[in-house]
């Protein structure tokens, strides 16, 4: 599907940033570095890859969204567009490197071949090395005429302060249920859609992933899992195995959510909410093993194991480490 214009498949939650955006540029106060901003799975990327092609759209006038049949669109649909540039971590590697920040930015000291602007899009912006960051900064200073640098994060507070402080940001909020649930049924067949949107925060497109997500099949075998390892019936060593067949990064996330159901199973007779309501009768079961002294303990794991999730730890040993902290002998 051409990622040439947002109608063609419509991001409802966004388009009120889309339209102020639109509005800046519109108005001449789009600046020359743009940070997007928002939860995984809220459509930052798509965002980013629309708003490059927006701005390298040769259609006159240049409408709300890219025409996706001039030449600059055709150029930017194949791939090939000489004035849009992708910085990404390279192939085997989980970080940007200060060599292809200093490539990039002396790019981007080049005339625009084809005659209009240059763009650079940055994703993750926060997996830059700190020198990188700092390589970058530079050019985000005495940035190079003509040129947009689009930078995108789910954790800009990984990002220096000094880049922060220089980029126009557009922070993409969850989407409210109303306007995500209809999307979300055009997208997948489940039969609790809700439930996605519980279990990704409102966040539709990684709600339509998680729908075919093996993890979002398995998810309560992992759970009852964990309440076997509590009850000093199962291995934990044995049950990190099943967890690192899935998303490592993924799956905390998802127990994060579920040690939060347990923490308000806990403290209120009737929980106000619950992430998990499929899963209730587990989580019953593992709310009552643990007091809640416990339970903030095993949160605060969960959160630190999501901070250390990409780094060059050992996944495996990450894993186990957890795991271990929810048997009986760990309370």
């Amino acid at each position: 599907m051409s990622s040439s214009s947002l109608a063609a498949w419509p991001f409802p939650w966004i388009e009120a940033d889309w339209e102020r955006v639109c509005e800046r540029e519109t108005l001449g106060q789009l600046a020359h570095a743009l940070l997007i901003t928002g939860p995984t799975g809220i459509g930052k990327q798509r965002f980013a890859n629309e708003l490059g092609q927006w701005l390298l759209c040769e259609s006159d006038p240049r409408g709300a969204s890219a025409c996706g049949n001039c030449r600059g669109c055709r150029w930017v649909d194949t791939g090939v567009h000489p004035d849009l540039v992708h910085l990404a971590p390279e192939e085997d590697s989980k970080t940007i490197k200060i060599d292809q920040v200093r490539a990039l930015s002396s790019e981007l000291t080049l005339t625009a071949q084809a005659g209009g602007r240059r763009v650079a899009i940055v994703s993750p912006a926060d997996s830059m090395t700190l020198a990188a960051a700092n390589s970058l900064l530079k050019t985000l200073e005495e940035p190079p005429a003509a040129t947009v640098i689009l930078l995108v994060s789910e954790r800009p507070a990984a990002l220096p302060a000094t880049i922060r402080s220089r980029c126009q940001q557009i922070k993409l909020l969850p989407a409210a249920l109303d306007i995500a649930l209809p999307w979300l049924r055009q997208q997948t067949d489940v039969d609790d859609p809700e439930l996605l949107c519980r279990l990704t925060g409102n966040a539709p497109c990684a709600a339509a992933a998680l729908g075919s997500d093996p993890l979002f099949q398995q998810r309560l075998t992992l759970l009852e899992g964990i309440r076997d390892i509590a009850a000093g019936r199962a291995d934990p060593l044995k049950q990190a195995d099943l967890w690192l067949k899935h998303d490592l990064s993924q799956g905390l996330s998802w127990l994060a959510g579920c040690v939060t159901d347990m923490i308000r199973l806990k403290t209120y007779a009737t929980p106000p909410t619950l992430s998990n309501k499929d899963c209730l009768s587990t989580l019953l079961e593992l709310s009552a093993m643990a007091d809640i002294k416990t339970l903030f303990h095993r949160l605060d794991g969960v959160y630190e194991g999501i901070r250390h999730v990409d780094t060059p730890i050992n996944q495996t040993l990450l894993m186990q480490d957890l795991l271990i902290e929810w048997g009986p002998d760990a309370r």
